[in-house]
């Protein structure tokens, strides 16, 4: 992997309108007295409200109420039930203080490649058949369902003789 190249805090990144770009950030916190480096997005998704045509717009953000929302700046992806995509502002002051932030590229994967799932085309959201009894699936692999199930059950089985 190669050196990072730390920018400036004032310097911004150049990320297209309607887009996030991920991005190496610094920050130095007060409370914990530690500087922390992690992932964070810069967005560049901004909204006005008197613009009728911007608000047409796909890539316009809406809140947890649904309403408009306008988003430039360093956020965090968060995981949340009802949305796809939940960003959060990063807030900084003079006790969360951004020193920097670096390009972000993925590092290639290079590990245990035995363990690949076999390649099921251009997508990925096919629907996986539960086999029962004693079918096997193309793979040769026995029954999922069966499977499962009886690994529960040993694990029920287990705890409950080792906890009562």
């Amino acid at each position: 992997m190669s050196e990072l190249v730390w920018n400036e805090p004032e310097s911004i990144p150049q990320v297209a309108l309607g887009t996030e770009e991920l991005y190496w950030i610094a920050v130095d916190s007060g409370w914990t007295g530690k500087i922390h480096v992690f992932l964070a997005h810069y967005q560049n998704r901004p909204y006005d409200p008197d613009d009728e045509v911007a608000a047409q717009e796909d890539w316009v953000l809406v809140d947890q109420d649904g309403g408009y929302i306008g988003s430039v700046g360093w956020v965090r992806e968060k995981e949340h039930d009802e949305f796809n995509d939940f960003y959060s502002l990063i807030r900084f002051s003079d006790y969360y203080r951004l020193l920097g932030w670096a390009e972000y590229t993925p590092p290639e994967f290079k590990g245990v490649s035995d363990r690949r799932l076999p390649h099921r085309g251009p997508s990925m959201r096919k629907e996986v058949p539960i086999y029962t009894d004693n079918e096997m699936d193309r793979y040769g692999n026995k029954s999922l369902l069966q499977g499962s199930c009886a690994g529960v059950f040993v694990g029920l089985v287990i705890g409950f003789a080792l906890f009562g």
